[in-house]
């Protein structure tokens, strides 16, 4: 499951400076190959860009919780950097479209074409840092 990956992954040993702070509840119900793959490549992905964007000495916050009224799941993912610049927000999903330079652009690109298939969806706000969330479908 998500959270014995995130676990795995060690992030806190990787870097020192970083405050993550996870909450994560979890719904047996909500159960699948596809969507615990979905899971680990969105939390995964952006992760690994607020670790760029806080350059490893900020405050990243994960919280995944299910929202069973609706029978979906919500993955927050919230830093405190200097979010996503402007000029490229309206193209941040577009293959190839990085503020990170030259051949880049493949995660949120990567994250937007599984939610697709999946009918979930992803938005982006800046909220004192970069603030995406994300909404995934039980079935």
């Amino acid at each position: 499951n998500c959270k014995k990956i995130l676990n795995l992954i060690a992030l806190k040993k990787l870097n020192p400076k970083m405050v993550i702070v996870l909450r994560f509840s979890p719904d047996k119900n909500m159960k699948s190959a596809l969507l615990d793959t979905v899971v680990i490549l969105v939390i995964c992905e952006l992760i690994d860009n607020a670790i760029s964007a806080t350059n490893k000495a900020g405050k990243i916050e994960i919280e995944v919780v299910f929202l069973k009224s609706m029978d979906l799941m919500q993955i927050v993912v919230r830093d405190d950097g200097p979010g996503v610049p402007k000029e490229i927000v309206a193209t941040m999903y577009n293959e190839g479209v990085s503020s990170k330079g030259n051949g880049r652009g493949m995660g949120l690109f990567y994250i937007s074409m599984a939610l697709w298939r999946i009918n979930g969806k992803i938005d982006y706000e800046y909220d004192k840092g970069a603030l995406f969330k994300v909404v995934i479908p039980k079935g």
